[in-house]
């Protein structure tokens, strides 16, 4: 259960455009805001490439290469690691990349946080039935990206 004094929550979303030349400035960025959640969009990272910030805990999701071989893309959401959450799992999507977790408050309301990219490629092909798995994946979902 999660319990924030605040009745704020912080929550940035920021697209990387490639975090590998980024991550000092993310990591200082995160540093200066703290927000209690970031959802990251086109972190372009190959899947051994880890992502770390103090304090934080990052659930990833990484482009799928298809035959085309072509890289790039991928989302990412850091969550505070004193924040209870847990992973969600994302649907099989045609045209959204995604990445989910979820936090249950004291008042006992799960809320669904989704960092979402859509590929320029995919743009046209995006439609409700993307957006839709991700809203069914709870009561509070909220989408970002």
């Amino acid at each position: 259960m999660y319990s924030n004094t605040n009745s704020t929550v912080n929550i940035i979303t920021w697209n990387a455009n490639g975090l590998s030349r980024k991550i000092n400035e993310l990591r200082d960025f995160v540093s200066e805001h703290s927000p209690e959640l970031l959802f990251l969009q086109e972190h372009k990272l190959s899947p051994s490439s880890p992502i770390s910030i103090p304090n934080y805990c990052v659930y990833r999701s990484n482009r799928a290469i298809g035959a085309n071989r072509q890289r790039g893309g991928g989302t990412a959401l850091l969550v505070k690691c004193c924040i209870p959450h847990y992973q969600v799992t994302i649907p099989q999507l045609s045209a959204i990349e995604a990445t989910a977790i979820s936090i249950i408050t004291n008042a006992n309301i799960t809320y669904t946080f989704v960092s979402t990219n859509i590929p320029p490629r995919k743009l046209h092909a995006t439609g409700e039935s993307d957006l839709n798995s991700l809203l069914s994946l709870g009561t509070h979902v909220i989408i970002g990206g």
